[in-house]
């Protein structure tokens, strides 16, 4: 099954659960989206006589991406996207000095001499 149509049938779920005839008509299609969502650990089954569907912790978490993401393509969260800083990798020569020398952070500093001028 697509993982698209799981994500529909966590969304169709919900919070509050749903009796499983609610999933579909077929009933062995039913069976076979019920037995999809358990093999991922997605839902919990309740109720011996009349069934419901409930979503478990993960599906729950998934139920909470899916309603982000609609946010997100409705343009209600502003996305905020930081640069990150470069970090800037030690000189090869290093590699071949001695350990004195690799471990001791003023050499960082004293590379950097010059670069404000």
């Amino acid at each position: 099954m697509m993982i698209l149509k799981l994500l529909t049938y966590i969304e169709k779920i919900g919070v509050n659960g749903i009796a499983p005839s609610k999933l579909s008509t077929n009933s062995r299609y039913t069976a076979k989206i019920i037995e999809t969502l358990q093999k991922y650990d997605l839902i919990e089954i309740y109720g011996e006589r009349f069934k419901q569907i409930r979503l478990s912790e993960k599906g729950l978490k998934l139920y909470n991406l899916i309603n982000q993401i609609n946010l997100i393509l409705e343009s209600k969260i502003d996305l905020k996207v930081e640069k990150l800083k470069e970090v800037k990798q030690a000189p090869k020569i290093l590699e071949q000095a001695p350990s004195f020398l690799k471990d001791n952070p003023w050499i960082s500093v004293l590379s950097r001499r010059g670069e404000n001028a």
